[in-house]
């Protein structure tokens, strides 16, 4: 494993090759990059390995013509979000040449040309959970219903937008767990306007969030439409509110609204107004049984898909008897 140890966190082994620099200006730029790339060639021609893993795209870009000459049909490419630099790829070759191409959510396709690839979803929970433990809860609006995001709080503007629209809701308490660069831009929103139905409870333990997602009612994965990435991920929370079954708001015109709307496992808007209004008529729609038979389809759909990526890795990772 060749790793580019950009915050000197990483412990070097025999099994992990560390790639440093003490120039802070090579850590992400195109000379980093660069840099990476060439390492990376070194320790392949020292090494010459049978088979080759190459994650993310910008990696790529600097060494697509090297694998397809040196490596073809004994590489993987793991795609996990978009970047520019796709531009100066020729995704068409890495089709032919590569082994496989895993991407992370099956709307990057609306961005990569047409080809074979293989879906890893970020559903790890999904192996530690026992999915048929958990039912949808009975929503009481006697105490409140907990909106929750949960993770690194990334996007401000819709943020403030939903918890604008809600702020005159008693029956909605919007919970934020996690912290990002929006956190503070969003409690000063809070602060300012007096909202006294919002509540940040800042960073949490991962053997936690089990109980937060339980103590949640709906799970907030609005996500803006401003760039390729946020148009066709699909979030770890998509796949942990349905394992824990918390229906899920989202905004439609993104990947994850097409899911979520394809197997009824929230309520998609296309807009802020009245919103509050839309999740009460929403939550009192709600059918346990035809939630729970669209979740199941989900979640058979997401195992079946691993599977196939599981036994292709265990394949590909054995070598072939001559």
């Amino acid at each position: 494993m060749i790793i580019w140890d950009r915050l000197y966190e990483e412990e070097k082994s025999e099994k992990r090759i560390l790639f440093r620099t003490s120039q802070k200006s090579y850590r992400q730029s195109l000379f980093g990059y660069i840099r990476y790339s060439l390492f990376v060639k070194q320790v392949l021609k020292r090494k010459k390995p049978k088979k080759v893993i190459v994650f993310g795209i910008p990696l790529l870009a600097f060494m697509w013509r090297y694998l397809c000459k040196h490596f073809t049909d004994r590489f993987i490419v793991d795609i996990r979000d978009y970047h520019k630099s796709l531009g100066s790829i020729n995704m068409h070759k890495i089709n032919k040449s590569a082994s496989a191409i895993v991407i992370s959510s099956e709307g990057f396709k609306k961005w990569l040309p047409n080809g074979n690839y293989i879906v890893s979803h970020n559903s790890s929970l999904f192996g530690m959970f026992n999915a048929t433990e958990y039912r949808l809860n009975e929503f009481d609006f006697k105490s409140k219903i907990n909106v929750s995001y949960i993770g690194a709080i990334r996007d401000s503007q819709i943020n403030r937008e939903l918890i604008n629209n809600l702020s005159d809701y008693s029956q909605f308490s919007v919970h934020y767990y996690g912290f990002g660069f929006a956190t503070k831009n969003l409690s000063e929103f809070v602060n300012d306007k007096q909202i006294k139905n919002v509540r940040f409870f800042g960073r949490y333990d991962n053997n936690n969030v089990d109980r937060i997602y339980e103590e949640s009612d709906i799970i907030n994965i609005l996500i803006p439409k401003t760039n390729t990435n946020s148009l066709t991920l699909m979030p770890n929370r998509l796949y942990n509110a349905v394992l824990f079954c918390k229906p899920i708001v989202c905004l439609k015109g993104t990947f994850v609204a097409e899911v979520v709307e394809e197997y009824r496992l929230g309520l998609v808007v296309e807009d802020f107004n009245c919103l509050g209004d839309r999740m009460i008529e929403y939550i009192n729609g709600l059918k346990e049984t035809e939630y729970m038979i669209n979740r199941d389809k989900f979640i058979s759909k997401v195992m079946h898909e691993d599977s196939i990526f599981k036994n292709f890795v265990v394949d590909f990772s054995i070598e072939k008897q001559m």
